[in-house]
């Protein structure tokens, strides 16, 4: 006789039951499969990580580097460097150069460590230091204002260091961005200065920053519009206007200095010392960028570590918390029952 055969539905059945059952396998904690799952899953991760970022399958890193002479026009900015050059890398070659030792290593992580470190000053003012010292609305606006573009300056400096070597046509691009933060946070600098200080004359404040304001709209021409971007001839012409934003910093500072009457007013004694080192770090910072200290005194002897453009990088991050905490000194005093910065 011939055994009955199981029908569609009863195989459909057994067929569930078996899904269902190694469902419910997979689903128990203690199960070895699932974890031995689990496992290659992590692995598969992890190794996809490991890829990006590893240089199994490249050159030796120091043998992709060029010595000055061998990189392209674009990237030969500095004749005191002559080795460490990233050339013509992909954009992920780019990222993985990074975490490798090259000439802009330090150039990336004075200003990503600087980020982050911004970044938590900022949630500890949001979380406690505002309510510790009660600014008025539009004080704290500025305070969140002045941190968000000190951090998007400090990152686009990072993603220009990380990925100017890419082609020409990237480091043109990028570099405008580059030039723009620096611009927002020499402004923000002095806006929030001028707002701190004539608040009580909001026609002063106005005219303060209508100026500044205007600067601003300068560099933005010389550095976006495409009969000056890219060119070298105009580099000098923009090194001036960022030099003009910091030197126009003296006018309200002094106005504010004679109004107060002098030191004898306990608001200069406090902030004017904080101001001069802000205006004596900035300085520090345009000399040893303008005159590329001190690589010019030893050719090719500080590719790596302490070129200037590293010590720019420190200085101009030490300026802006430098400045960001004399905010604070600020609140501080006017949180003791004075009105104004400026008698009115």
């Amino acid at each position: 006789m011939l055994k009955n055969r199981p029908s569609s539905a009863t195989r459909s059945s057994e067929e569930r039951a078996r899904q269902s059952r190694k469902q419910a396998m997979c689903e128990h904690k203690g199960d070895r499969r699932c974890v031995a799952i689990s496992a290659e899953t992590v692995k598969s991760v992890w190794k996809r990580v490991i890829d990006l970022f590893s240089t199994r399958d490249d050159k030796a890193a120091d043998a992709q580097l060029r010595i000055y002479d061998e990189a392209p026009e674009f990237l030969r900015q500095n004749p005191f460097i002559l080795k460490g050059y990233r050339c013509n890398f992909a954009l992920r070659r780019c990222a993985r150069s990074a975490f490798e030792w090259n000439n802009e290593t330090l150039n990336i992580w004075t200003h990503l460590s600087g980020f982050f470190i911004m970044l938590a000053l900022f949630v500890h003012d949001l979380v406690q230091r505002l309510d510790e010292v009660s600014p008025s609305a539009v004080d704290r606006a500025f305070c969140v204002a002045i941190c968000l573009t000190y951090m998007t300056t400090l990152l686009l400096s990072v993603v220009y260091h990380t990925f100017n070597c890419h082609s020409e046509q990237c480091y043109q691009r990028l570099l405008k961005w580059d030039v723009l933060g620096v611009a927002l946070s020499l402004s923000m600098t002095f806006l929030s200065g001028v707002h701190f200080a004539f608040s009580c004359r909001p026609w002063l404040e106005l005219a303060y920053s209508g100026v500044e304001v205007l600067l601003v709209a300068v560099v933005l021409v010389l550095n976006f519009a495409p009969r000056f971007a890219g060119r070298e001839d105009v580099e000098p012409a923009r090194l001036l206007v960022l030099s003009s934003l910091v030197l126009f910093g003296l006018v309200p500072t002094v106005h504010w200095f004679a109004l107060n009457g002098g030191f004898e007013a306990p608001i200069v004694r406090l902030l004017l010392p904080r101001i001069a080192v802000l205006f004596g770090l900035i300085g520090m910072a345009f000399a040893v960028y303008r005159f590329k200290i001190p690589e010019c005194l030893w050719p090719g002897r500080v590719d790596y570590v302490f070129s200037s453009h590293q010590i720019w990088h420190v200085i101009v991050f030490l300026s802006l918390v430098w400045w960001h905490e004399t905010g604070f000194v600020h609140f501080h005093f006017m949180s003791g029952g004075q009105q104004c910065a400026v008698p009115t």
